[in-house]
């Protein structure tokens, strides 16, 4: 005797959907099923239709945050060039004068000092995010970091596979624009005060993408 497969896992949410469909217009009027229709064909249309508007919302919540992020992203460059090109009036305004700078509200810039060599960051974790196509990544803090380098690989994970997705500042970031579904692994390593002073990556840690 046959049994029913669901053959589920394999597919988007979309494909999920159409399945369910599928099998509610099949089954609606059936002979094989008898009258009245089994209780469980109008909760498979219930919930289909549930899944369905959710599946949607995800979609459209998912895009905002990535709009949002690529907005903040680039007000946050234009914040930083135009403190940038101010500062370069105050240094050459005061001749350098560290006090005179200080007035102007700009920090001095110190001697320069030895190295700091960035060590591994520890503890590297990924769960699942809040939306689909999530998923958050935290580590412990380095000490004496500039920023942080993340990197993501898609499954399986191999050296030629990894990709940058952000430079930050915080130990946790919300990485958007996954797969669902999709099995990813993310890294991450500390950076000083120089781009050159990169310390090595942390252990890989994984995570599917809900």
């Amino acid at each position: 005797m046959s049994k029913v497969a669901l053959n589920l896992r394999a597919l988007s949410d979309e494909q999920q959907v159409a399945k369910g469909r599928k099998a509610v217009t099949a089954c609606t009027g059936s002979a094989v099923l008898g009258t009245p229709a089994p209780e469980e064909l109008a909760a498979l249309n219930t919930a289909t239709t549930a899944f369905e508007t959710a599946s949607a919302d995800a979609i459209r919540k998912r895009d905002l945050a990535q709009a949002a992020t690529v907005a903040l992203e680039t007000a946050r460059a234009a914040f930083t060039a135009a403190y940038g090109a101010l500062g370069n009036v105050v240094e050459n305004k005061t001749s350098g004068d560290a006090e005179q700078i200080r007035q102007l509200g700009y920090d001095v810039a110190g001697k320069p000092g030895a190295t700091v060599v960035m060590t591994q960051p520890q503890n590297a974790t990924a769960t699942m995010g809040d939306l689909a196509g999530t998923v958050d990544f935290a580590w412990d803090p380095v000490p004496a970091r500039k920023s942080y380098i993340a990197q993501f690989c898609a499954d399986p994970m191999s050296d030629a596979n990894w990709r940058q997705f952000a430079v930050c500042s915080k130990s946790s970031i919300t990485v958007t624009g996954l797969t669902s579904g999709q099995r990813y692994w993310f890294r991450v390593c500390a950076v000083g005060g120089g781009d050159s002073n990169q310390g090595p990556w942390s252990d890989p840690a994984q995570k599917m993408a809900p």
